[in-house]
């Protein structure tokens, strides 16, 4: 399979800039990428810095700008952007919240033809309550630093799947908590 490659229409939701770019679409990198000169363009905030691992091992440090909105066709999503290399790069997080695919017989991106209308996010069932270890065998499992006096409930999952899960989230904790998210609920 050949690289594909896709318009997306990328905006700074509190200025109102906004631009289109070709981004290559990476289903084995994670985050959106964006090159300096488009943050620029965009007067995104530097939120902070973070250590990313290329392809060849190396490590940089490299400026995590937002927030970004992204859209391709009927799919908007709202992310952050890794400032780093010569051309944007859509990577799987952002690809899986617009609810797109790569269509390699075409090599191009495609919105998920299973949902052509609207993005679906596959979401498993919960319950978010107050609980006590006593209460739930699987609280005694979480990480001390969970969230207090919360379980997650009904996920038929395994404890591996768990926690997997909970480390993969956590990625995302300080955007998530970050005062800049607010504009967010403005929206």
């Amino acid at each position: 399979m050949g690289l594909v490659h896709a318009n997306l229409n990328l905006k700074n939701p509190r200025t109102g800039d906004q631009m289109t770019v070709r981004a290559m679409a990476d289903s084995g990198a994670l985050l959106m990428c964006i090159p300096q000169h488009v943050a620029l363009q965009l007067q995104l905030e530097d939120l902070e810095r973070r250590e990313v691992t290329l392809a060849d091992g190396n490590r940089h440090l490299v400026p995590y700008v937002g927030p970004l909105q992204v859209q391709f066709s009927n799919r908007r999503c709202f992310t952050g952007a890794l400032v780093l290399g010569d051309e944007a790069l859509l990577g799987s997080v952002p690809m899986e919240d617009l609810d797109v695919l790569i269509d390699p017989a075409r090599q191009r991106l495609i919105v998920n033809p299973e949902s052509p209308n609207i993005a679906v996010a596959p979401v498993k069932s919960y319950t978010l309550t107050a609980g006590h270890p006593e209460e739930d065998p699987a609280w005694a499992q979480r990480p001390d630093d969970s969230i207090a006096h919360t379980r997650v409930k009904s996920l038929s999952w395994s404890a591996a799947e768990v926690l997997d899960t909970r480390r993969r989230l956590g990625l995302f904790a300080d955007d998530w908590n970050d005062a800049g998210m607010d504009v967010y609920n403005e929206l």
